[in-house]
């Protein structure tokens, strides 16, 4: 029998946890897409890191806003990041906040049937080098990025490639099924960062991408 939806989220969250304390610890300054959890936060705050929150919807941004109000060394930025420039697409609410998503719910349905969309906008899309660009972002302070975009994780580093050479750290979390439509998989992840690795010797980057790979048993 399967564990509910909010107990398998807080178990993934402390396994993905340990893994971010374990690479953080070589970083000043770290770029995080997706809503952050109170424990991600106290993570990067506890060891003094620069943060740059990158949370899409004006909901979750204000929300943002007030987590991190103490912390004058994070820095809230709203913007969808995906790889793409000013494309137009629907952002998905879910009624339990974290499986949110620019993606349509797929296998999500049968594990967590009382999980559903209750509402959507239209966004438009920016990419990485360019939100760098519009925020006047000093990337040379940021040697670690973390990505919670639940499905479209894959959509950042794609974007972001021309940069990716001045990352020396990644987290993120995955699954081995397709909870959304077109759900980004661990192998995707792998074929990505394994290319670019070869053909821009960004073989350090490679090695130490970390990935935490969330499954839903």
């Amino acid at each position: 029998m399967s564990l509910p939806f909010e107990s398998q989220y807080a178990r993934q969250i402390r396994r993905i946890l340990i893994r971010t304390d374990r690479f953080l610890r070589w970083a000043s300054g770290v770029n995080h897409v997706g809503p952050d959890s109170d424990q991600e936060g106290q993570c990067y705050h506890r060891k003094g890191l620069d943060v740059a929150w990158i949370a899409p919807v004006t909901e979750v941004f204000r929300l943002l806003k007030t987590d991190i109000l103490l912390c004058n060394d994070h820095h809230p930025i709203q913007a969808l990041v995906t790889d793409r420039d000013e494309e137009t697409c629907k952002f998905h609410f879910s009624n339990n906040r974290e499986s949110s998503s620019i993606l349509p719910l797929k296998d999500h349905r049968d594990l967590w049937p009382e999980v559903v969309y209750t509402q959507s906008i239209t966004m438009r899309t920016t990419t990485w080098p360019t939100l760098l660009k519009k925020e006047n972002i000093n990337s040379s302070k940021y040697q670690a990025f973390g990505m919670d975009t639940q499905g479209s994780e894959l959509d950042m580093p794609e974007g972001t490639e021309p940069l990716l050479a001045n990352f020396e750290f990644s987290t993120t979390e995955t699954a081995d099924l397709e909870p959304h439509e077109g759900y980004c998989q661990l192998s995707d992840l792998n074929e990505f960062m394994s290319k670019t690795a070869t053909e821009n010797s960004q073989k350090t980057f490679y090695q130490r991408f970390i990935l935490a790979k969330n499954t839903t048993t």
